[in-house]
């Protein structure tokens, strides 16, 4: 590794040079509604300034994660335990020595796949290689979504370098020839090239779509993401609406939703009446039932 990171300027922390410290922003490249919502969850702000260094930041992962996805599963829909805590570590002014202790972490591979999204937002993409290179045929298993499918870790760094989408969220984009060469040390090692998505996991991911076909989608918005781990769809956008209330969420002109419901009752309308019509040519065309032979 080349280095403290830090000291180039891509970290800035209100910590000093200590490994410690907090703050209200982070320079973790988080997407804004995600960093919105972490900055706003009440773990957040309960962690923010009560973990005041880098080993108790690690005790806290070893009790409360569970997985590393971005947003909680099930009904609550919030920013994940995770997520937060990777916040926290972005406020703080990490030195390589704590990067490299959290990614050789014996205790719980959740710590190290913390490391390992760490080091995905903050490292330049030209040095990842330098710092996750050495884990990317890692066995030890490790289970990165809510769902409890295992991967080993190795698969679950590949599919960290490899994709820019990760379950409901956006890493920053790696330049190509940078992927490339990232690529072409995997051929060297004989592992695979290509991101299955879900933290190497594969399956469906809850925007849709299968393996690298369901992680290469950006969800059409936030709320679609989230609805479906009640098992429901967000209503999907409505051309050419606009307007207030929940016809505003087409956006255009003039009322989305509820726009979309006089459509169908202009549809069944025009249904019946071209019914009608043909009932009465039909009709016409029949003498009456008395005067047939």
């Amino acid at each position: 590794m080349a280095g403290s990171h830090a000291g180039g300027g891509l970290l800035s922390s209100s910590g000093g040079g200590s490994g410690s410290g907090s703050g209200s922003s982070s320079p973790l490249p988080l997407e804004r509604v995600l960093l919105t919502n972490i900055m706003s969850s009440s773990y957040f702000r309960g962690i923010e300034n009560s973990l005041a260094n880098w080993r108790e930041v690690v005790d806290e992962i070893y009790y409360s994660v569970e997985h590393v996805e971005p947003w909680m599963a099930g009904n609550t829909h919030g920013p994940s335990t995770a997520f937060c805590i990777l916040h926290k570590l972005g406020t703080m002014r990490m030195t390589d020595k704590q990067i490299a202790q959290t990614l050789d972490h014996p205790d719980s591979p959740y710590i190290r796949a913390l490391g390992v999204l760490y080091c995905r937002y903050a490292i330049p993409p030209r040095e990842l290689w330098d710092y996750l290179g050495k884990y990317v045929d890692d066995d030890e298993p490790i289970a990165p979504g809510a769902d409890g499918r295992e991967v080993t870790f190795g698969a679950y760094v590949r599919d960290v370098l490899l994709s820019m989408h990760y379950f409901e969220t956006i890493f920053p984009r790696i330049p190509l020839t940078v992927e490339q060469a990232i690529v072409a040390k995997l051929r060297e090692k004989r592992l695979p090239t290509e991101a299955v998505g879900n933290g190497g996991a594969g399956g469906r991911s809850r925007r849709g779509g299968d393996g690298a076909a369901g992680g290469g989608r950006r969800p059409q918005s936030v709320k679609q993401s989230l609805s479906v781990s009640m098992g429901r769809n967000a209503p999907p956008p409505q051309r050419g609406g606009g307007g207030g209330g929940y016809g505003g969420y087409g956006g255009g002109g003039g009322g989305g939703y509820n726009d979309h419901r006089r459509s169908d009752d202009r549809d069944r309308y025009d249904d019946r009446r071209r019914s009608d019509d043909r009932w009465r040519r039909e009709r016409s065309r029949s003498p009456p039932r008395h005067v047939r032979r």
